[in-house]
């Protein structure tokens, strides 16, 4: 048996029928392998995790990644769209923009998030179905909503306030260890520092909305 297929604590291998924990039915080993693809990738690069490894951490055999996404490549990107088609139910019950930012940002750490980040940074392409346009769409309309309540003429799209927005969540996704590394090599706590990261950008969402000032 390959290293990477590795054993479980009861002693029972992936894949093992016997075993309890074992997703059963095509809708399980997929949502299972899904789950398991977002995980690690949450942690690493694609490159460096292999089908084996994918399917280890599902509990199912590796063959069946094939049989259900055909490559990994197909499971990365059906992992991103899932996640994005949940993203999108919750985005569609947000209350107002104070409320979809907060929760946005609560969302950020989530291993899917992570996820997301290095598989834009690495250019995995997304499906056209994927459900990006119904999270950030939702955005620019409670921006607009928000613009159209204060009045006067709005100092920039709510497209791209919104792009902007996600843009530095992202940011901060991508560059946390050099952050907490700044943070650190100045004698600061990089736990207050992401708490002061966050605050800029309902700062910067705030003054986005507000709008500009006539000239005197």
């Amino acid at each position: 048996m390959d290293d990477d297929l590795g054993t479980r604590a009861s002693g029972q291998e992936p894949g093992d029928p016997d075993d309890p924990e074992q997703p059963v039915g095509r809708e399980a080993v997929r949502a299972a392998l899904m789950d398991a693809a977002i995980a690690l990738l949450a942690e690493r690069s694609s490159a460096s995790i292999s089908v084996r490894e994918i399917a280890t951490h599902a509990n199912v055999q590796h063959s069946l990644v094939f049989r259900h996404f055909g490559d990994k490549e197909t499971l990365l990107r059906d992992s991103m769209a899932r996640y994005f088609d949940a993203m999108a139910q919750q985005v569609a019950n947000f209350r107002d923009l104070d409320d979809a930012l907060d929760q946005i940002l609560g969302m950020s750490g989530a291993p899917p998030s992570l996820a997301l980040n290095r598989a834009c940074v690495e250019g995995i392409p997304f499906p056209d179905s994927i459900g990006v346009p119904n999270v950030t769409g939702r955005f620019a309309e409670l921006v607009a909503e928000e613009q159209a309540r204060r009045g006067g003429t709005p100092r920039h799209d709510p497209l791209a306030i919104t792009v902007a927005v996600f843009d530095m969540i992202g940011g901060m996704r991508i560059y946390r260890d050099l952050s907490e590394l700044t943070a650190r090599a100045a004698g600061r706590d990089p736990v207050a520092l992401r708490r002061e990261l966050r605050e800029l950008v309902f700062d910067f969402l705030e003054w986005s909305l507000e709008p500009p000032r006539p000239a005197p």
